[in-house]
């Protein structure tokens, strides 16, 4: 049984420091080091019948018995051979985010705040109702999903290539934005009973951007490993697996596809984000419209892939507001006749890639709307965004970010990134113009 109030916990930032395995990768994961990291979660899941050392009672072996997923957090529960000795690990963005054990809580991935004690506390219950340190003992697998396209791609499947080395990975009911099958591992829609299941993640994205792991030039020349510091050897490994899992959907996303002749270039192919959820840009509608007007002046054609929300793979489930300024775009422009608008909104990510690969700029928020032109796709481009959001911080040479006006101020860091902002949609096409050649 655990304490089912967290007050009772003693709350413990950082790992345990003891010499198990757990306890090794919790300190790797809590120090940001994805090297090491993914070497030690490659050699566990190498046998599919494990047993965990206890991360704080030295030689008391545990087993996994059972698992509970709500939302983003994954909790596997373990106990001894005598189903004693019982303790928790918790995923939602990291490998290790929390481990649970006796009167104990170590807060490795995620800092302690009131929404996490929250969803702890609802883990905590659901596990204690379920008496899951009593069930038999569980082959360790892993599973794919998140409900959200930037953590599925960047703190999920950008590592399942160098973790899952049994080449078959389960998924639950969460959204699926791209098939595995791109890294000849196998998706699965029907997890064994007698498996318990891990996120394939390592460390969280949002904690390798703020240290600049995520970032850094791209031009800069590759150094030998042996004379780079621990900090830049994890910035070499994320930048690793971010831009080869981006190689690989791009790579995917050829197949099939036709490149256009890049001698004629009296179209210009243009990529561009509605939003019509949160940080978005107030005067999009306006401004999109006088900035496409503003092209038709300069190209014969202008063929605008209108972006908005992502599906899940194979189905499609368009935002019915994204489509609601999708068509008053249309409308704005109907009387412009060298303009074809062509909507991507509700298509999956594969789909857009293909469609995509001829587009010749872009203009997107700075949230995962510039994902497939900016980071899979590579082109030129004007990125607007608020005060404080930069999904993909990174040293671009041929991209222009702009920032706007916020809507309103807050104090609060967490909605800061979440305001809406205003921008003159000149600066925009300014800006875009410097990109076309």
């Amino acid at each position: 049984m655990f304490y089912a109030d967290i007050q009772s916990y003693s709350s413990i930032k950082g790992a345990p420091q003891s010499s198990s395995l757990i306890a090794i990768l919790s300190q790797a994961v809590f120090q940001k080091n994805v090297d090491t990291a993914i070497f030690i979660i490659e050699s566990i899941f190498r046998d599919e019948h494990v047993k965990f050392e206890h991360p704080s009672l030295l030689g008391v072996s545990t087993y996994p018995r059972g698992q509970i997923t709500q939302g983003m957090w994954n909790a596997i529960i373990f106990s001894d051979e005598n189903f004693e000795s019982a303790w928790a690990m918790i995923q939602s963005t990291s490998f290790v985010d929390f481990i649970i054990t006796g009167s104990n809580i170590y807060y490795i991935g995620k800092n302690k705040t009131d929404y996490v004690d929250s969803q702890l506390t609802k883990l905590i219950a659901t596990i204690n109702e379920g008496l899951l340190w009593k069930d038999s003992a569980k082959k360790i697998a892993f599973e794919i999903g998140q409900t959200t396209p930037y953590h599925f791609f960047y703190d999920q499947f950008k590592y399942l290539r160098y973790l899952c080395t049994s080449k078959i990975v389960y998924t639950n009911s969460k959204p699926i934005f791209y098939d595995p099958k791109v890294f000849d591992i196998k998706l699965s829609y029907s997890k064994p009973d007698d498996t318990v299941t891990f996120f394939p993640a390592v460390v969280t994205q949002n904690s390798c951007n703020a240290l600049g792991y995520g970032g850094g030039d791209r031009t800069q020349k590759v150094r030998v490993p042996s004379k780079l510091s621990n900090n830049e050897v994890t910035a070499a490994r994320v930048r690793e697996c971010m831009e080869s899992m981006e190689l690989a959907l791009l790579n995917d996303g050829k197949k099939g596809s036709t490149l256009s002749d890049p001698s004629k270039k009296l179209t210009l192919e243009l990529w561009i984000g509605i939003t019509s959820a949160k940080r978005a840009w107030l005067e999009q509608l306006e401004g999109y419209t006088n900035i496409l007007e503003n092209l038709a002046k300069t190209f014969n054609t202008v063929n605008v892939y209108v972006d908005g929300m992502t599906s899940a793979i194979n189905s499609s489930n368009p935002t019915s507001k994204d489509i609601e300024i999708y068509n008053l775009l249309v409308s704005n422009l109907m009387s412009v006749e060298n303009i074809k608008l062509i909507s991507l909104i509700g298509f999956d990510y594969k789909s857009k890639i293909q469609k995509c690969l001829n587009i010749d700029a872009f203009i997107t928020n700075g949230g995962t709307s510039s994902f497939v032109p900016l980071r899979v796709l590579k082109k030129p481009g004007v990125i607007h965004t608020n005060s404080k959001l930069m999904t993909f911080p990174d040293t671009y040479t041929d991209v222009t970010l702009i920032t706007g006006k916020d809507e309103n101020s807050t104090s609060n860091e967490d909605q800061a990134g979440t305001l809406s902002y205003s921008l003159n949609w000149q600066e925009i096409l300014k800006a875009l113009k410097s990109h076309l050649k």
